[in-house]
């Protein structure tokens, strides 16, 4: 089989792929049912602002897969997979890419800038 976009895999099983030029990882979870976590890192070397968790709480309650967090001092686009349905995985990696564009413009507003920007 063909691949259809730009991936290297760690050592960990972990996979590192660029999607419409952005890099997403995924990674294999354990648990009930294999998933596959794929997260963005949108913007690293932020403060944890009450106006930053509170915008991202916001987009939270009307998103139906993408999730967004904090992790330690960066802003993470997320979503999981179900591996026992991958042909749409290539859809909702897109999707992931369009829904971290959309935020990554809510953050601008609030002036949130980091050391990375990933997706300006």
């Amino acid at each position: 089989r063909v691949a259809k976009h730009e991936f290297i895999e760690s050592d960990d099983a972990s996979i590192c792929a660029t999607i419409e030029g952005e890099v997403i990882l995924l990674e294999l979870l354990d648990g009930r049912w294999p998933v596959v976590r794929c997260t963005i890192e949108l913007v690293s070397g932020v403060k944890r602002t009450f106006d930053l968790l509170e915008e991202i709480d916001q987009q939270n309650e009307g998103r139906v897969n993408t999730k967004y967090f904090m992790r330690d001092n960066t802003v993470v686009a997320s979503i999981d997979v179900r591996c026992d349905g991958l042909e749409h995985l290539d859809q909702e990696l897109k999707a992931l890419v369009a829904d971290s564009y959309l935020l990554g413009e809510y953050l601008a507003s609030l002036g949130v800038v980091g050391e990375e920007l990933t997706l300006f």
